[in-house]
């Protein structure tokens, strides 16, 4: 599906590269896949993305102010297959700008139909990548990187040092080369620290790029999250379990993570209006400490009420029917009902269904969008940008 992804983007003509993990492709399976994409070009990959017939579009999750993540479901019917393309215009991270789109997009390469970066390129990318965002290299990027380091020579070596300097630039690189991998993992933070301070000398501007995107991204996610919350209601705490434990299965690849947080017990007919305002506080109280900040960071809340629908809509109790306006909602309500199991299935094809419909939306396209669109014409052919 992978590959199917690129040759549906080469024939809108969007300009590409594959970052990494393409000579793996057909032995990872369908699991991720990393793009630079022109910077002209980015609006129309994310179109063509979402108007694929090969695949329904669930998330558009951005990492950086560059970054994007598209969650695709290319599974059959009532059975999900996600996979993950994610798209960026340069590499940065935590205040900085490593890479740019020129920088990525240089001297490409063209192999088993598809554009790869350059490999000094990819060298660069997998060392930000895995010591900058990760503690532990896997052992297929540590085979690559070792296989990098060896076919660059002289040109790998100037790699390290511009990303790192050359103190460790050379001790990193000369115990990649002889597979010291428990040295390299052991000095990640002292090698994060080395990457932003080589990347501020080298553009003293990127810091001020950087918080440029940062904050109107940051003021995006808080404003229009790509988490969901979604009510699970029924009597039996057992049923509701397995509702909520089937639904973060089966639901973990559209979202970055998951999150269950009980909802606390209505008041009594008898509790007076202090039991309702008492209530209502701690609706909020972890509404506003715990559940936004998570659908903020593109989190699955899962809100186990044992109450149910009815009790919440304030039947019978007018101090709480009054101020049933006042609750904070979830995105989705789910009622258990006699048959739990099955409630969850619907659920999650709900689930589903309202993602793909957001995530539309959001690009500003909608379903009969999608039913009506037909295949691009091709625009002129891809460009190899040339290192500057």
């Amino acid at each position: 599906m992978l590959r199917q992804v690129v040759a549906h983007l080469e024939a809108c003509s969007v300009r590409y590269a594959v970052l990494h993990g393409w000579e793996q492709i057909d032995r990872l399976g369908d699991s991720d896949l990393d793009l630079v994409i022109h910077l002209d070009d980015l609006r129309l990959a994310a179109e063509q993305l979402a108007l694929w017939p090969r695949a329904r579009l669930l998330q558009v999750l951005q990492y950086e102010a560059t970054s994007f993540g598209f969650v695709l479901d290319s599974g059959p019917g009532r059975d999900p297959r996600f996979l993950t393309v994610d798209l960026t215009t340069d590499y940065r991270w935590q205040g900085r700008v490593f890479l740019s789109n020129s920088e990525l997009l240089g001297g490409l390469v063209r192999k088993d139909g598809a554009w790869l970066v350059a490999p000094d390129t990819e060298l660069g990318f997998l060392l930000l990548k895995k010591l900058c965002e990760k503690d532990v290299i896997p052992g297929d990027q540590r085979h690559r990187l070792q296989s990098l380091v060896a076919q660059l020579g002289d040109r790998g070596a100037s790699v390290f040092d511009q990303l790192l300097g050359p103190r460790w630039g050379g001790l990193v690189r000369a115990r990649m080369a002889r597979g010291e991998w428990s040295e390299v993992e052991r000095d990640a933070a002292e090698l994060r620290r080395a990457f932003r301070r080589h990347a501020l000398r080298n553009d003293p501007m990127s810091a001020v790029r950087y918080l440029a995107g940062e904050l109107p991204r940051k003021w995006r996610r808080w404003r229009a999250p790509t988490g969901l919350s979604v009510t699970v209601t029924g009597p039996a705490a057992r049923d509701r379990a397995t509702a909520i434990d089937l639904l973060r299965t089966e639901l973990m690849g559209p979202f970055r993570r998951t999150a269950e947080i009980p909802l606390p017990k209505p008041p009594s007919q008898e509790g007076g209006m202090s039991a309702t305002l008492v209530y209502l506080l701690e609706r909020w109280s972890p509404h506003l400490r715990a559940v936004r900040p998570a659908l903020a960071r593109s989190t699955l809340v899962l809100l186990d009420d044992h109450a149910g629908p009815k009790t919440h809509s304030g039947e019978g109790r007018p101090n709480v029917r009054r101020l049933d306006g006042l609750v904070p909602r979830s995105d989705l309500a789910l009622d258990l009902g006699p048959d739990p199991a099955g409630a969850a299935v619907i659920a999650r094809e709900r689930i589903l269904d309202h993602l793909h419909d957001r995530s539309l939306a959001r690009l500003g396209l909608s379903r009969q969008t999608v039913s009506a669109v037909s295949a691009p014409e091709p625009r002129a052919a891809p460009r190899v940008l040339e290192r500057d």
